[in-house]
């Protein structure tokens, strides 16, 4: 068996066994007023286009619940944006808890999504919007009448 093939076989395996938190958390219910954000998969902090998109979200004064998952504590947010240490299990609860996810990055392997949320990946491209929810309009329509 050549080295990428047993890589992918593990990284398989790796992403089933901590999936498992995922599915454990669906016990809690989901939140209609809670957004999760996360840049780079945690590692730049408060930056790019969900930066943008909470800032507006905070300007509006929405009564969303903000929490962004991050991997460097230390880095600088607003007092309105609660900040999550991007460990695993905080991962798999507020991922789980939350209706909407806002991402500039795809997520890790082992994230489970429940089919009633809305996720948004906020790239920097042309024209291009990749929604991973039920679509555009409904994603937007959500936010803007909750």
């Amino acid at each position: 068996m050549k080295e990428e093939e047993k890589y992918v076989r593990k990284r398989i395996w790796k992403s089933k066994f901590q999936s498992l938190p995922f599915y454990i958390c669906r016990i809690f219910k989901v939140k209609r007023k809670k957004i999760v954000f996360c840049c780079i998969e945690g590692t730049t902090g408060y930056t790019c286009n969900p930066k943008y998109i909470a800032e507006e979200l905070i300007r509006r004064n929405s009564g969303y619940e903000l929490v962004w998952l991050v991997n460097d504590m230390s880095r600088k947010f607003p007092s309105e944006i609660r900040v999550v240490h991007n460990t695993l299990f905080n991962r798999a609860y507020h991922l789980t808890t939350a209706k909407f996810w806002i991402d500039n990055s795809r997520k890790q392997l082992e994230v489970r999504k429940r089919t009633d949320l809305y996720s948004d990946m906020a790239c920097q491209a042309g024209i291009q919007t990749n929604l991973s929810g039920p679509g555009s309009v409904f994603f937007k329509n959500s936010i803007s009448n909750q």
